[in-house]
């Protein structure tokens, strides 16, 4: 099935992959169009044009932290602006993302009972995080049309890879939390053993990448495994499982090539809509 995806400044198409979860997740973005077919967040274009600076993420951080307080004082950090940020605090400001918002399917009492202005500024946070960390990297688009989750079959999971192309279409992590992966490349020591969440539903959301996959990276990910291969196996996670879904699922392709979708779409701010042609 081929999709057009609409920005403030451009538009291009991509089309899933012929196998049955880029079928499966096709015909779930076809019915959030036809359902709603909101762009949530429709700013998470990362790396693609010259409006976010570091200092302008900074900014917008310390913004959010600002208002999440006012509400009620959760966070215990400010960011210089002078010195940004670094892996580490960046993985302290994440923890406390996960604590005011919970998993996705049940948001905790936090998060919850906040106001809808704090609602919004808690998930804008968790975005501007993301976005601080992707700075050097070629750049990605998150399409987030906020559908409905949908449990994986086991078979799903022979399409999660680390060594995924640009141009290629990810199924986007949908929980909250941090992957096995995300705690080994970020080194995160403060995600907290309750928020290491392997991927275990899907949604319609997806990602356009326009990066190499971290495939070179595999082996030091195994040394990292056997290093902690104790404490994993406590918490119920087994090397080589393929439900660790270390990665990306694969579920799309761009239909033109990603080098050149990249120089039309640079500069775009804005994620306008997504429609389909069957």
């Amino acid at each position: 099935m081929k999709f057009n995806v609409i920005l403030d400044n451009s538009e291009f198409s991509i089309e899933s992959c012929d196998h049955s979860l880029g079928h499966k997740w096709a015909m779930l973005l076809k019915e959030t169009i036809d359902k709603d077919g909101t762009v949530y967040f429709n700013d998470r274009i990362y790396n693609l044009n010259y409006y976010w600076t570091k200092e302008r993420v900074v900014y917008e951080l310390n913004q959010c932290i600002h208002i999440i307080n006012a509400w009620e004082h959760f966070i215990d950090h400010e960011i210089d602006e002078d010195k940004g940020l670094d892996q580490e605090l960046l993985n302290i400001l994440h923890k406390y993302f996960e604590d005011m918002r919970g998993a996705q399917e049940d948001p905790n009492e936090f998060y919850k009972n906040a106001p809808r202005k704090v609602k919004h500024t808690i998930d804008q946070y968790n975005v501007l995080i993301h976005r601080y960390e992707d700075f050097g990297n070629p750049g990605r688009i998150v399409v987030n049309m906020n559908s409905e989750l949908i449990d994986l079959d086991p078979s799903d999971y022979q399409h999660w890879t680390l060594d995924w192309k640009p141009g290629d279409i990810r199924l986007n992590y949908c929980h909250k939390g941090k992957t096995l992966w995300d705690v080994f490349k970020d080194d995160d020591l403060y995600v907290g053993e309750e928020n290491i969440r392997p991927q275990r539903k899907y949604s319609s959301d997806f990602i356009v990448s326009f990066n190499n996959g971290p495939i070179s990276y595999k082996e030091k990910f195994d040394r990292w495994w056997d290093h902690n291969a104790e404490r994993l196996s406590e918490l119920g996670f087994e090397k080589d499982d393929p439900r660790n879904a270390l990665g990306y699922a694969v579920v799309g392709r761009l239909q033109y090539p990603p080098d050149v979708i990249r120089e039309q779409i640079f500069g775009a701010r804005k994620i306008l809509g997504v429609t389909y042609e069957d």
